[in-house]
């Protein structure tokens, strides 16, 4: 009996310590040793002047954004007057607003070790001023790809600055190669208007360290913390 009531507690105790690990984004790295990010310029602050627009559009091959390259066909790099930024002072819309076609791409390219894992993160939104009401975007990075899609639920009157909540997003990835190009690419269908896209902020590359040099697995925490008798 009192070994069953340990259990229980040892079992409770356990997973309010990996939720709280998850919370912090500590499990499945190296606790005390904070992961820097990879990326240059991972939030697309330094860039060109917008002057006294809210935003302007950049064409494809644009290398204006320190450390990006732009691809697809042209994108719209925009400042507070335009939207609610998620971090910093900019942001940028895969869609540009230069005329069809619009969908358009990011890119960098960083130094990675091959076999090593990865961990991407941005935050997401969309532009609320036209349709199509889904925003798509298609994060690559080495042999992985994964499409990301933001709702905006309805159409705003496009009067700005426009109000965007934006949602915190994941790729995981494993190097290939000595270096890894991460790329962001609009996949968002236009109904004849443009310049309406995904909006995308707050990019980081990390390691994903794991503890003592070993995968943090369920049964690596038993090891850490066994099971009382």
């Amino acid at each position: 009996m009192v070994s069953s009531q340990r259990r229980t507690c040892w079992s409770t105790t356990l997973k309010a310590t990996i939720g709280l690990l998850l919370s912090l984004g500590l499990l499945g790295g190296a606790v005390g040793h904070p992961r820097a990010n990879l990326l240059l310029n991972g939030s697309f602050e330094d860039g060109p002047s917008l002057g006294t627009a809210p935003f302007i559009d950049l064409p494809a091959g644009a290398t204006a954004i320190v450390g990006w390259t732009v691809g697809g066909f042209h994108i719209d790099y925009a400042g507070p007057g335009t939207w609610t930024i998620s971090d910093g002072v900019r942001s940028v819309d895969l869609d540009g607003s230069a005329g069809l076609p619009v969908n358009g791409a990011i890119a960098q390219t960083f130094v990675t070790t091959p076999g090593q894992h990865y961990r991407v993160t941005f935050d997401l939104s969309g532009n609320s001023a036209g349709l199509p009401l889904l925003k798509q975007v298609e994060v690559t990075a080495g042999a992985e790809s994964q499409v990301f899609t933001y709702d905006i639920g309805a159409v705003v009157p496009p009067v700005i600055p426009l109000t965007l909540t934006y949602i915190p997003q994941t790729l995981h990835f494993t190097a290939t190669g000595s270096s890894t190009t991460l790329v962001f690419t609009s996949l968002t269908f236009q109904m004849g208007d443009s310049g309406f896209g995904p909006i995308i902020d707050n990019v980081e590359a990390v390691e994903e360290v794991p503890i003592a040099g070993e995968s943090v697995t369920w049964s690596a925490i038993k090891r850490l913390w066994p099971v009382p008798r």
